[in-house]
């Protein structure tokens, strides 16, 4: 799916009637009305969500029961799911264990390389070494399922 053509919504009792759709919270601290619209997003089939400032959803400090269903068992009832965080040491570990992939940036901090480097299942110089030879604006691919990590140049249109 093509976050450009996502519908973008922000009440967690609405689902908007999109394969794609995007949620933009009112209050993004509000972890009742993340609980909510998890719970509605698994009870829909066949639904896309992409979420950017991901550590406010998934804090390294647990998620809540319907995120949790959701980000574990989303894939079974067609659900999928792209989020996007600047700092991967921030994002809860049930999200990490059940990714399928993973985009890697260059990062400076060494938590992070260190966080993606359990992700991947690569040891975290490996992918230092892989990160700090990118071009600007290239980054790594991580498949889980293949196991591949893939040095990517930019894209370009």
């Amino acid at each position: 799916a093509d976050r450009r053509v996502a519908v973008t919504f922000s009440d967690p009792n609405r689902l908007p009637e999109s394969e794609s759709i995007r949620f933009v919270p009112d209050d993004a601290g509000d972890m009742d009305m993340w609980e909510r619209l998890y719970h509605n997003l698994y009870e829909v089939r066949g639904m896309f969500v992409w979420t950017d400032e991901a550590s406010w959803m998934f804090p390294s400090r647990g998620v809540g029961p319907a995120v949790r269903k959701l980000v574990a068992q989303g894939r079974v009832r067609g659900n999928g799911h792209i989020i996007a965080n600047q700092r991967p040491v921030e994002i809860a570990p049930i999200v990490a264990s059940n990714t399928e992939h993973v985009i890697a940036f260059d990062t400076g901090n060494p938590q992070d390389f260190d966080t993606l480097a359990r992700m991947m299942s690569i040891s975290p110089m490996q992918l230092e070494s892989e990160i700090r030879s990118l071009p600007v604006f290239g980054f790594c691919w991580y498949d889980a399922r293949e196991r591949t990590l893939t040095v990517c140049d930019p894209i370009r249109r």
